[in-house]
Order: structure tokens, then C-alpha cells, then sequence
């Protein structure tokens, strides 16, 4: 990450964390995005609850306080599928307005539009005003992209070297939806907006990579909890994940 150019303007490493594992012991490691070879990292206490991370040119400060996670990641298609899960929200009885709050951050040429559609664990795209699978992962390709063009929930655009908030942050659901059994899927539009997304779909690219037009090459991953990075070159590019960031600050029901 942040290889080309370095971090989006304002974005904080202290967003991202580890998930809980259960173990007597840890290691910490930098990997690189293109080699995959791993830097180990020194860690050193520093107080009650915190401690530094050292190696390979950086030095964090880090904690060891439990944060919550609303970010998972699932199998579709034999892959690693990013996703934001609903467990903790309760279903209500009808139709419901869900609210994701997010911050977006930007260090790309492009002008890209990411966000969330929703889908179930399967990874079929629900229509949220009625809560029925209009597409499946089995099924035609395009079909599936383009139901994720027309279900879109989530989205947003910002100016390079900027960070904001989703431009449409707020959905319309149907109370049928079970929250068990759902999740919201990411995707990114490179250079363009979801009116902008071509014929054959090779400008959209979602988590489930092999859909992807470029040789299902993978353009989105998780890079701590709640926290998706994005890539928008074709083939990876620089396959530093930085270029669109997207924080989840906040996900509930109003």
C-alpha cells in the first residue's frame, strides 16, 4: 500500500486493525503487494495497553484494545470476497432506511466512484426494495453486473488528495431481507460514474475478481477491520490499494 505516490491525503494507519485471533502469541509483518515477501516487525511494549511496531522503515504505535469489525471476508467463486456483514443489526417489521456512514479518501489520477450493493452470502445481488435474488454468481456475467449497476445502495466520489462522505449514504430496504443472511458488496467504477459503466462492463470491477474484465484481476481488499482499499488500474497497476479508501465509521437503522 502506498507505493506510487504514497496514502490518500488525511487517511491514518490507525483505522486499520487486526482481526481477534486466538492465540498464546503474535507476529507482525509487512507484505509487499507485488512480491509478496514478508518484512517482520519488531514489537516493543511501551504502555498499558499499547506497543510499537518497528522494521523496515516505519515505526507505529498501536493498541491492544478490541475494536468493532463490521467487515468480513467471504468464498464466492472459490475467492476472497470482501464484504460488510449485517449481523448486528436487528430486522425490523417492514420497510426500513439504512445509513452507512463512511469517509472516503482519495491519491488517484482517476476519478473513480466506489461503493456497496446488496447481495446475500451467496453472493447473488438482492433487489432492496423487494429482497429477491435478480442475480447469481452461477449465472451470466453480465447479467450479474449489470444487476449490480441497477441495486446499487452506497456510493461516492471525491476530488483527488480529498476525503468525504458517501454521496448517497441512505437506502430504502425491504423488511423481507433477512440481516443473517446479507451482506453489502463493494465495487468500484474506474474513471466514471455507474451512468459511465460500458457495454462489457470492463470499467466496474467488484470482490468477487473472476467477474472482473481484466483476467479476474482482483481490485478491492480489506486493509484492517472496516477499512476497504481500492485499486483502479487494469491488471492491479501498481497494486498498491490505495487509490479510493473507504473507512466504515458507522452502519444502522433510522
Amino acid at each position: 500500500m502506498g507505493t506510487a505516490s504514497g496514502t490518500p491525503a488525511g487517511f491514518d494507519f490507525d483505522y486499520s486493525s487486526t482481526e481477534n485471533l486466538e492465540a498464546d502469541s503474535y507476529n507482525f509483518a509487512l507484505r509487499d503487494s507485488i512480491t509478496g515477501d514478508l518484512n517482520f516487525l519488531t514489537a516493543t511494549a511501551v504502555d498499558d495497553g499499547e506497543f510499537e511496531l518497528n522494521g523496515d522503515g516505519i515505526a507505529v504505535t498501536t493498541t491492544t484494545d478490541l475494536l468493532s469489525s463490521t467487515t468480513e471476508e467471504l468464498t464466492l467463486l472459490g475467492e476472497t470476497a470482501e464484504a460488510i456483514d449485517l449481523f448486528d443489526l436487528a430486522n425490523p417489521s417492514g420497510d426500513f432506511t439504512l445509513q452507512l456512514d463512511a469517509t472516503l479518501f482519495r491519491e488517484a489520477a482517476f476519478d473513480n466512484q466506489v461503493g456497496f450493493y446488496l447481495a446475500n452470502r451467496a453472493g447473488s445481488v438482492l433487489d432492496p426494495l423487494t429482497g429477491e435474488e435478480v442475480a447469481t454468481l452461477e449465472g451470466d456475467r453480465s447479467t450479474y453486473l449489470d444487476a449490480v449497476v441497477n441495486n446499487n445502495l452506497f456510493s461516492g466520489q471525491i476530488a483527488n488528495n480529498n476525503s468525504g462522505g458517501l454521496d448517497t449514504s441512505e437506502a430504502t430496504i425491504s423488511g423481507n431481507i433477512d440481516f443473517n443472511d446479507a451482506v453489502l458488496l463493494p465495487f468500484l467504477v474506474r474513471n466514471g460514474t455507474l451512468s459511465d459503466v460500458a457495454s462489457n462492463f470492463n470499467n466496474l470491477y467488484v470482490a468477487p475478481a473472476s467477474l472482473n474484465a481484466d483476467n479476474g484481476t482482483d481490485h478491492i481488499r480489506l486493509l484492517g477491520g472496516n477499512t476497504f482499499g481500492f485499486e483502479d488500474q487494469r491488471n492491479a497497476g501498481d497494486s498498491d490499494f490505495d487509490d479510493v479508501v473507504v473507512v466504515i465509521n458507522n452502519l444502522n437503522i433510522v
